[in-house]
Parts: C-alpha cells; sequence; structure tokens
C-alpha cells in the first residue's frame, strides 16, 4: 500500500469516527433533554442512531409515545438496533428508558 493510499485510509477512518462521535454527543444532550420533561405535552427530542440519522417517525411528545401501535414502536426499535420481542407496554418502555424518557 503506499503513502497516498495509506494517508486516504486513515482519513476515512477519522471521519467515520467523528460522525460516530458527533452522533454521540448529539444522543447524549437529546437524552439530557428528554429526561427533564414533565409535561405528556412537551416536545421530546430524536435521537439519531449511530449513522447520525434520525427517524422518520419519532413521536413529537409523551403523549404521542403513549399511542405509538406495536408496529410503529418496533420499526423505531429496529432502528435504533434495541429487541422489539415481548408485551407491548415492554417495548414502549424499553423505547422510553433509550431515548431517555422519564415521565411514562
Amino acid at each position: 500500500m503506499n503513502t497516498h493510499t495509506q494517508l486516504n485510509t486513515i482519513q476515512t477512518t477519522l471521519d467515520r469516527m467523528n460522525t460516530m462521535l458527533q452522533a454521540l454527543d448529539m444522543r447524549s444532550f437529546a437524552r439530557a433533554l428528554n429526561s427533564r420533561v414533565n409535561d405528556p405535552t412537551a416536545d421530546i427530542q430524536p435521537l439519531p442512531n449511530l449513522q447520525n440519522q434520525t427517524p422518520n417517525t419519532f413521536p413529537d411528545n409523551i403523549s404521542q409515545l403513549h399511542g405509538l401501535t406495536g408496529a410503529s414502536i418496533n420499526t423505531l426499535l429496529s432502528f435504533y438496533g434495541l429487541p422489539s420481542h415481548g408485551r407491548l407496554e415492554k417495548r414502549r418502555k424499553i423505547l422510553a428508558q433509550y431515548i431517555g424518557i422519564k415521565l411514562l
């Protein structure tokens, strides 16, 4: 492998690491904001996944989170790489905890 190829490989790796760090920072920030929500109609923040993408079907607030169907919850759990088995309320609780919601 020549020096130019090695430098390109290193740059690509650094770019990926930077993207992951940004995603982790955004996730931590969103979780912190969500953990402070004490009104079911107040906005909650969507968490990006490790590719720094946010889901299209994220609920706007805790009331909407309560109203999600099993299929919608499974879609979000899958988006975040979380298990999607068990009863509906268990899956809803897993999702809520993952996104930082304490009021459920």
